[in-house]
């Protein structure tokens, strides 16, 4: 079947339902090995690639008229296909909240893991993780990282169907083989975001910058994402990072983190930065309607909070790591955190104390409120400890 009367017909192989996309595997694993390159859906717009080769670069590159130097994005099957960049806290806890999804990150490649068709001359790769079905069994298909760009010429309408491909029937950069999914519903392109220093909105898309903001709001403040160096910090202005670990950062650690940001600002301890995470969070889920409710009758709003996942870069992160109960802190143990990470009650009592603070989830509103006052009070003597070292 040709597109749009190319006289050298191209391929355009169904890839809409999974028992199509099962038929054409053998089919689009030999293109690729073959250096062709893909027009393919995703849950965008559909996209032009192929394997991250010299070939295959250099081919995508010709394909799109694009300088070789202008690099294309990688779609990736999980966060492990990009472990060589470097992982900010905002560029973790963005993944968290928004992959599989829409969302463009760019990292920095300090080892040139990666070849100069998809890295930037700054050292910048631009990834994502794509929850389209027919994105991730290509992956599959292919092994590995995909290139990606939109299948459409320079401010042109993105392409939504074959039909809007005919476009391609003039190139002479190779074979191409066309993955069809039928029409595309609309949707914005993805939104990019630079996590290298202090996070860029680089392009606006599918996930608004208020949802990013609303993100990386325990963050990004008033100082940039660590990175690990001094010059951040000193940039940043900050002194101090304190994290709260509970099990599904929806109650306890959530309302630790309110508690805690609210007695900051009572005490003008500004340069301190707060966040929360869970041992099995269901990463982007909101509070629990309890935790909601009982916070905000003491004039703290949790409903922007989203529950994230206690990774090893946000344990690095933090100066200090308090856990609501005893298995919280043997994990944090096991992702590096040495001895900055005690049990809430044990730091606030110095050691006079060790008891878990009580899980509320599922429980009446008078179990919520019954776990605030203790975390609050836990709190309060903790900040008392720390005064020595973040009061101004």
């Amino acid at each position: 079947m040709s597109v749009g009367g190319d006289p050298r017909p191209r391929a355009v192989v169904p890839y809409g339902t999974e028992a199509e996309r099962r038929v054409a595997a053998a089919t689009v694993r030999a293109h690729l090995v073959g250096g062709g390159l893909l027009a393919y859906p995703t849950e965008t717009v559909y996209g032009l690639g192929g394997l991250l080769s010299d070939e295959g670069l250099t081919s995508l590159a010709a394909l799109k008229a694009r300088p070789r130097d202008k690099p294309f994005l990688l779609l990736l099957r999980d966060r492990s296909e990009a472990g060589a960049l470097s992982w900010t806290p905002a560029a973790e806890l963005l993944a968290d909240s928004f992959w599989p999804g829409p969302l463009t990150l760019i990292l920095d490649d300090p080892e040139g893991a990666f070849p100069a068709g998809a890295r930037a001359d700054d050292g910048g790769v631009a990834i994502r993780v794509s929850p389209h079905p027919a994105v991730r069994d290509l992956l599959e298909v292919a092994g590995g990282p995909l290139t990606s760009t939109s299948a459409n010429r320079p401010g042109e309408r993105p392409a939504r169907s074959v039909e809007d491909l005919s476009w391609l029937a003039e190139s002479r950069a190779g074979e191409l083989l066309v993955l069809d999914a039928g029409r595309l519903p609309e949707a914005h392109p993805s939104t990019i975001v630079d996590c290298r220093g202090r996070p860029r909105l680089i392009r606006p898309g599918a996930i608004e910058e208020g949802r990013i903001r609303s993100a990386l709001a325990d963050i990004d403040g008033d100082y940039d994402a660590r990175a690990g160096s001094g010059r951040d910090e000193e940039r940043a202005g900050t002194t101090f990072n304190l994290l709260f670990v509970c099990t599904g950062n929806t109650c306890r650690s959530p309302m630790a983190e309110g508690v805690t940001r609210a007695l900051l600002a009572e005490r003008g301890w500004g340069p301190v930065a707060v966040t929360s995470a869970g041992v099995a969070a269901a990463v982007g889920a909101p509070a629990s309607a309890g935790a909601l409710r009982v916070a905000a009758g003491q004039g703290i709003d949790l409903a922007d909070h989203r529950a994230r996942q206690l990774s090893r870069e946000r344990v690095h992160w933090a100066d200090l790591i308090l856990a609501m109960g005893p298995a919280h802190v043997e994990a944090v143990h096991h992702l590096g955190g040495g001895d900055r990470v005690d049990l809430l009650t044990s730091f606030a009592s110095e050691g006079a104390e060790e008891r878990a603070i009580q899980d509320p989830f599922g429980g009446s509103d008078a179990a919520y409120e019954e776990t605030y006052l203790t975390l609050r009070r836990a709190i309060e003597n903790a900040l008392e400890r720390l005064a020595p070292i973040l009061a101004p």
